[in-house]
C-alpha cells in the first residue's frame, strides 16, 4: 500500500531469484503507491513513508525495464525478449496522474506500434498487465475496480495486431475467458492455475491424510479429484492444441494468426 520499506524488501528478494538464475518482468500497479501510505505496528495501522510513481524504476529497474527493447517511461510500460520466438508486453495502466486509468489513444498507438513490429519481425507477442480486461465472472462487470477501464479498445487493439493472450491479476480470481473482435480475431484471459497446480496439489494433500488418519475413502476420492484435474488439463491442452493446429513446428512462433478483413477492391 505504498510503503517504502516493502518496495525495499520486495525488491532484495526479486534480487534474490534473479541472482538464482529466475528471469524477473515486473508490472507495476495500483497498491504500489498510494496517497496515503500505510504500515502495521503490532496489527495497529500507521501512517508511513511513502514513494512516487517516478520512483518505482529505481527499485524495480533491473527487472525487466532496463533491458527492454522498447519502453513507455509515461506507463512504465515495455517489451521484453523471453526468447528467439517470444516478446512479452508489459502494459500498465497507471501514471503519475492515478491509478487504473483509461488508455488514451496515444498509449493505445505505441502498444499497437509494438504489436505490429512483433509480427513483422515473426515473434510471437504475449501480454501481462495487472487488471484483467475481461472480467472473470460475469457478476464482477459490475464493479469498476474489477477491470480494466473501456477494456474493449485495448482488446481490439492487441487481438486485431497479433496478440491473442494476456496474463492478468488483481482480483485473486482464476478464470478462462475469451472474446471475439468485430474482425474474427480471439483474445484468451487462459486458466492454467485450477488445472496445474491446486487440482494436484488438494489430491496429494487428501492421500496423505488418508494415509495418516487410515481413512480409506480418501484414496477414492483423491482419484475423483485426480480424474477432474487431467480432465480440466486436457481441455487447456485441447484449447492449445487448436491454437497451433495445422502449423508447422518452425512456424509456431507465428501461431496466433490475425484475420484481416477483405478489401473491396480484391480481386476473386
Amino acid at each position: 500500500n505504498g510503503e517504502k520499506e516493502s518496495h525495499i524488501e520486495y525488491s532484495m528478494e526479486l534480487k534474490k531469484l534473479k541472482e538464482s538464475g529466475k528471469k524477473i518482468f515486473v508490472v507495476t500497479a495500483g497498491h504500489d503507491i498510494s496517497r496515503d501510505p500505510f504500515q502495521y505496528n503490532g496489527g495497529e495501522r500507521e501512517s508511513a513513508e511513502g514513494i512516487e510513481f517516478k520512483d518505482l524504476l529505481s527499485y524495480y529497474g533491473e527487472f525487466g525495464y532496463n533491458d527492454a527493447i522498447a519502453f513507455n517511461e509515461e506507463h512504465l510500460s515495455y517489451v521484453a525478449e523471453l526468447s528467439d520466438d517470444v516478446r512479452l508486453l508489459v502494459i500498465c495502466n497507471d501514471t503519475a496522474e492515478g491509478n487504473n486509468k483509461t488508455y488514451d489513444d496515444e498509449f493505445l498507438k505505441w502498444i499497437e506500434e509494438q504489436a505490429k513490429k512483433a509480427k513483422a519481425d515473426g515473434k510471437m507477442m504475449i501480454a501481462m498487465e495487472h487488471y484483467p480486461v475481461l472480467p472473470g465472472q460475469p457478476i464482477l462487470a459490475l464493479i469498476p475496480d474489477a477491470r480494466q477501464k473501456e477494456s474493449k479498445k485495448l482488446i481490439e487493439t492487441l487481438a486485431d495486431n497479433g496478440v491473442h493472450l494476456i496474463f492478468t491479476g488483481h482480483m485473486h480470481n482464476q478464470s478462462v475467458n475469451v472474446v471475439e473482435t468485430e474482425k474474427g480475431n480471439k483474445f484468451y484471459d487462459v486458466l492454467k492455475w485450477v488445472a496445474l497446480l491446486f487440482i494436484p496439489a488438494l489430491a496429494t494433500l487428501l492421500t496423505v491424510l488418508g494415509d495418516i488418519w487410515d481413512i480409506s475413502i480418501m484414496a477414492n476420492i483423491s482419484a475423483t479429484v485426480s480424474a477432474i484435474g487431467l480432465f480440466i488439463g486436457a481441455c487447456i491442452g485441447i484449447s492449445t492444441k487448436q491454437y497451433y493446429s495445422g502449423i508447422p513446428t518452425d512456424k509456431q512462433a507465428n501461431a496466433f494468426e490475425t484475420t484481416e478483413p477483405e478489401s473491396p477492391n480484391e480481386e476473386v
